[in-house]
């Protein structure tokens, strides 16, 4: 009774309206692919609550697991950087085993590989606003961290959580130095209010990485509105942006997003 079991099979149709029929839509990450039906993603679940030993297993098979698992090494001398697919951990989006200490704040424990708390959207385009993810989920922000993270739940709508891994996107570290991460997270349903602000730093070929995300949520009725603002720096290289999603509710089988 305490697990819980879904898949999903994702696909979609391209049909570019100018350009090259042949070339990848430029920007795009998931869904670049043009003139041609396409099988995005297909995924396998698992789930069981810590109470007080639990665990959690994606395995996701397709394009969209090739892209969500592209690793940057750098090794030799001179220093040399790749980036590439890893064939050993590519179709495990996440697994991660937990524990609910005993204590008097809800504190979970997870260790493995998971999802970064960052940005507005996930992986899998369902539970996503928009189906072609924004510019900020593409190349602001990681996809997923292989560590530990703890996330205690402080009232009813604020958890607060941190957390040590290799890095971003990355299976096996590169480097003797830990990403170190931290995020609030707040969430009143029957206000229609939400807010979650992520801090993630480490040191990645010899240069510090920093990333600082926002991410404010309103409902309003029928209107919902989302924002999403990323900062980051690594050595000389910067980068920022910022989203607006809305969502209206037609009914309750049909809502439109932009």
């Amino acid at each position: 009774e305490r697990v819980t079991i879904g898949a999903l099979v994702d696909g979609y149709v391209a049909a570019p309206l100018t350009g090259e029929v042949d070339a990848p839509s430029r920007l795009r990450v998931f869904d670049a692919a043009n003139a041609t039906f396409a099988l995005a993603y297909a995924e396998l679940t698992l789930a069981l609550p810590a109470e007080p030993a639990g665990l959690r297993v994606d395995l996701g098979f397709g394009p969209v697991a090739d892209l969500a698992s592209l690793e940057t090494v750098t090794t030799g001398t001179p220093p040399t950087t790749v980036t590439g697919t890893s064939e050993v951990t590519k179709h495990v989006q996440q697994a991660y085993a937990s524990w609910k200490l005993p204590t008097a704040t809800a504190i979970v424990v997870d260790a493995g590989k998971f999802v970064t708390s960052a940005g507005a959207e996930v992986i899998e385009a369902k539970d996503d606003w928009l189906y072609t993810r924004s510019l900020l989920f593409g190349y602001a922000i990681p996809f997923t961290h292989t560590g530990v993270r703890a996330t205690a739940t402080v009232t009813d709508t604020l958890a607060v959580q941190g957390l040590v891994a290799n890095g971003w996107d990355v299976g096996v570290d590169n480097n003797r130095a830990k990403t170190f991460g931290a995020s609030a997270l707040y969430a009143d349903a029957a206000a229609g209010r939400s807010a979650t602000a992520t801090m993630i730093v480490g040191k990645e070929a010899d240069r510090v990485r920093v990333l600082a995300d926002l991410v404010l949520g309103l409902t309003v009725g029928a209107v919902a509105l989302n924002a999403n603002v990323d900062v980051g720096k690594e050595g000389d290289a910067a980068w920022y942006g910022a989203a607006l999603m809305a969502r209206y509710a037609v009914s309750a089988r049909l809502r439109l997003s932009g």
